[in-house]
């Protein structure tokens, strides 16, 4: 459990480390103002543009972040796996934005896809049931495809993983047998409601979490070049250099539970 600990407090570390940086990258925005939408008022950004929509993503990403590491510190691992889904749809969200500034090119498909970001739930809030207004859905596919096509050797490969990953954690969301039976306790012949807190789930939950917290930073260093932050790009490398030294540590690590016989 202290080993434990200490990986939660050194996630802990790096969330507050991309907080900052999320602050700057506020600095750099106009702030949201209060609104009048059918006689309410509501906080909106005055300016509905691709920067910042990013932005708001980023904010996403790393709120989920926070809230995926208090769940696994209480062995909340279903509930974090589910966390964990929205934050990698978010993250390729990040990417695709990102991606379109970068190049100098707002496709089509960008533009669908922020019509339907910054469009209202509701048209008259006075009557949410009569005036709901369905968003257009943008294919998951066709924005794995367009970031994947960046890759410079295989694009096609990354795609694929892409999508298996993303398979793999909707079981979480949706609820799929499987999935659901990592909060069962044969020892106890129950489900554990309150958390799996010293099971071993707990430990490899740790080891996954990882991954998520590598992928929003890296998310946090695409945003510095939509942004041309330079010294932000180069704070989030040495971030991830950092988290690739952890990782070694990490394997490691793993490898003598494995040994020992606690995974």
């Amino acid at each position: 459990m202290e080993t434990l600990e200490k990986w939660w407090n050194e996630y802990d570390e790096t969330l507050k480390r991309l907080e900052a940086v999320l602050r700057d990258y506020e600095s750099g925005m106009n702030p949201p103002a209060l609104v009048e939408l059918n006689n309410v008022e509501v906080l909106r950004f005055p300016t509905q543009d691709i920067n910042h929509a990013i932005l708001l993503k980023l904010a996403m990403v790393l709120s989920g972040a926070n809230a995926a590491l208090i769940l696994l510190r209480h062995g909340h691992v279903l509930e974090q796996g589910a966390l964990q889904r929205m934050i990698d749809e978010a993250n390729e969200d990040i990417r695709f934005l990102v991606l379109a500034v970068t190049n100098g090119s707002v496709t089509p498909l960008h533009e669908r896809f922020l019509t339907a970001f910054w469009a209202e739930e509701f048209g008259d809030l006075s009557d949410v049931s009569g005036s709901h207004q369905s968003r257009e859905q943008i294919p998951r596919k066709k924005i794995r495809a367009y970031v994947s096509s960046f890759h410079p050797t295989n694009p096609s490969t990354l795609n694929h993983i892409s999508t298996v990953v993303a398979k793999a954690y909707s079981g979480f969301v949706h609820g799929a047998a499987p999935h659901l039976m990592e909060i069962y306790d044969p020892a106890k012949r129950v489900f554990r409601v309150r958390g799996m807190l010293g099971t071993s789930r707990v430990i490899s939950s740790t080891f996954d979490f990882f991954n998520f917290v590598y992928r929003v930073t890296v998310s946090f260093a695409f945003a510095a070049r939509a942004y041309d932050a330079s010294a932000h790009a180069a704070q989030l490398e040495r971030e991830l250099q950092w988290l690739d030294s952890l990782r070694e540590q990490q394997d490691k690590a793993r490898r003598e539970m494995r040994l020992r016989g606690d995974l």
